[in-house]
């Protein structure tokens, strides 16, 4: 069994050529580049997906006053389901919309 041989702090000396040594980088490789250009388009499907819903929401919850937005976002049926208030919340028009569409 060998002793435990603890690490002397390093000197003044080591502390500043250490400092002052050139740090060397590393060189991207091809399997490098591949790698983040897979993980940032899995990253952005993700994003998208996730997102996607609630800008569906949002963007009919803007619309619904004005009536051709109306007719062009929402299917007949459910133009009539809909009251001329409209929707009272983003909840409200979310769950409208799952009922109505799914999810």
């Amino acid at each position: 069994m060998q002793p435990n041989n603890s690490r002397r702090p390093p000197t003044e000396q080591e502390q500043a050529a250490r400092q002052t040594a050139p740090q060397q980088q590393r060189v991207p490789t091809a399997r490098d580049m591949v790698i983040d250009l897979v993980s940032g388009g899995v990253s952005a499907a993700v994003s998208r997906l996730a997102v996607a819903p609630v800008e569906r929401v949002r963007v009919v919850y803007q619309c619904q006053s004005d009536p051709h937005m109306r007719r062009v976002l929402l299917a007949p049926q459910q133009q009539q389901q809909q009251d001329s208030s409209g929707w009272v919340s983003l909840l409200d028009c979310a769950l409208h919309l799952v009922r109505s569409e799914g999810f």
